[in-house]
């Protein structure tokens, strides 16, 4: 847990089933317990002991997730903040608009030649790394891909025993792996 919730952090929070959530900041962590401050903006989310809340949350690494927890105590002093139970339910939210499926397979990759204005007669024969339904990452092994190169991508659907053929654009590069 300690890798997704730490002092200061903003989160979300929203009451189950709503849309309409609210930034707040996480105030301390104790080992039974949370310190939320309470949300002010659009005045504040007015919430009874023993709610339950949903909530968003992004980590240091960029990965979002998705909690419940309990109101446990609300207190109104100078700051108004919530004693809330520790996190649970805690999901990673797939932030992509497609699933994407860790799978390797071999593909074959012609390049787009714009000097001749066809792709180039030999392919590469690359690994995919995973697939989704807007797109496919894989490894290209000799010469390198730049974003917006056009791209012929084939494969062998076993099921129909056919090539199915793709053109494509690449929108990501990677280096470190190219």
């Amino acid at each position: 847990m300690d890798e997704i919730f730490y002092i200061n952090q903003r989160i979300e929070v929203a009451r189950l089933g709503s849309d309409d959530f609210y930034s707040t900041r996480l105030e301390d962590i104790t080992k039974d317990t949370f310190v939320v401050a309470a949300p002010l903006q659009r005045g504040m989310l007015s919430v009874y002991e023993g709610e339950e809340l949903q909530g968003i949350v992004l980590t240091k690494d960029k990965q979002l997730y998705g909690f419940r927890l309990k109101i446990i105590k609300r207190v109104r002093d100078r700051l108004s903040y919530w004693i809330t139970s520790i996190p649970y339910f805690i999901k990673k939210i797939q932030r992509r608009n497609f699933f994407r499926l860790g799978i390797v397979f071999p593909i074959d990759v012609y390049l787009y030649d714009f000097k001749a204005n066809a792709y180039k007669d030999e392919p590469e024969r690359c690994f995919t790394t995973d697939l989704s339904a807007g797109g496919l990452a894989f490894v290209f092994k000799h010469g390198s891909v730049s974003v917006g190169d056009k791209l012929k991508v084939a494969f062998k659907l076993d099921l129909i025993e056919a090539v199915m053929y793709l053109e494509a654009s690449v929108v990501r590069a990677d280096k470190k792996i190219n």
